[in-house]
């Protein structure tokens, strides 16, 4: 679990302290952090909800910590989306691209 070490130093949390919070030994922290160890499905979820993120992030499949809902977007943000997927494939990077060079300027 790649992620683990960075999530359990942002947060401030040592490994003795994390494993308290989760009810492990240190030992086991330590031997997800370097993969020596694997979480079984449950403790995946605990930890996910620990840090306050998926569990695709926590196990590296996904770079967005949380995945958005429709409640995060405002209705502005539905609707590009419902006319971004409406778009066909060059009309679509045409998007992208114009998107990029606004947010870069």
């Amino acid at each position: 679990m790649k992620r683990l070490r960075k999530l359990r130093i942002e947060k401030g949390y040592n490994q003795e302290r994390m494993a308290m919070e989760l009810n492990v030994s240190q030992t086991t922290i330590s031997a997800f952090e370097t993969g020596e160890r694997q979480p079984d499905s449950e403790m995946i979820i605990r930890i996910s909800k620990f840090f306050d993120v998926s569990t695709d992030y926590l196990l590296d499949l996904s770079d967005a910590r949380k995945p958005l809902t429709s409640r995060d977007l405002s209705t502005e943000e539905v609707n590009l989306v419902y006319l971004y997927r409406k778009l066909n494939k060059t009309n679509k990077e045409k998007v992208i691209s114009y998107a990029q060079g606004v947010a870069d300027q």
